[in-house]
């Protein structure tokens, strides 16, 4: 048996070929460990910085901390906006899934060997929030090394008179 949540609404996730997430059987399911899944919270402030597909990377302030986000397109209009705060223990990172629904909370059937639970007779793959991270982290550098300005284009600001290369104080 493992403890967690499962969440629906993840489809964009799973066309997003960087993160290589294997989606549920139907409506983009996925499991979170409940030692992953902290809450389920709205945040104070959501601030949108890159789109990959239709997925939004961005920051939230949630419980007056600044977190990460994932922000996916809702499926229902009239969702409200919240997010599963997902947590990795081992780096201490925590991420927000924002667009998501809480299908099923509680103890699931885990199939053995092949990082999945069942829930109403459908197989969910287990996500691993480190590895989500990880994926995260490679995904948003990735997309500043492609929209940043090259400094050979000759835009970079010239020396200034102090700028001789000693570090200063």
């Amino acid at each position: 048996m493992r403890t967690g949540v499962v969440v629906s609404g993840c489809e964009a996730l799973g066309r997003v070929a960087p993160l290589g997430l294997q989606l549920g059987e139907r409506k983009g399911e996925l499991f979170f460990d409940a030692h992953d899944a902290r809450a389920v919270r709205a945040p104070t402030m959501l601030r949108r910085l890159a789109r990959v597909g239709t997925v939004t990377i961005g920051a939230a302030l949630v419980d007056g901390r600044i977190v990460a986000a994932l922000e996916v397109p809702s499926v229902q209009a009239d969702v409200v906006p919240c997010g599963v705060l997902l947590a990795d223990r081992h780096r201490g990172e925590t991420v927000l899934l924002m667009g998501v629904g809480v299908v099923g909370v509680g103890s699931f059937e885990a199939v053995s060997g092949d990082g999945t639970v069942e829930h109403d007779g459908r197989t969910i793959p287990i996500v691993h929030v480190g590895k989500l991270l990880d994926e995260l982290e490679r995904l948003t550098w990735e997309v500043r090394r492609t929209t940043r300005m090259p400094d050979s284009a000759g835009l970079a600001a010239p020396p200034g008179p102090s700028d001789d290369g000693r570090a200063t104080s």
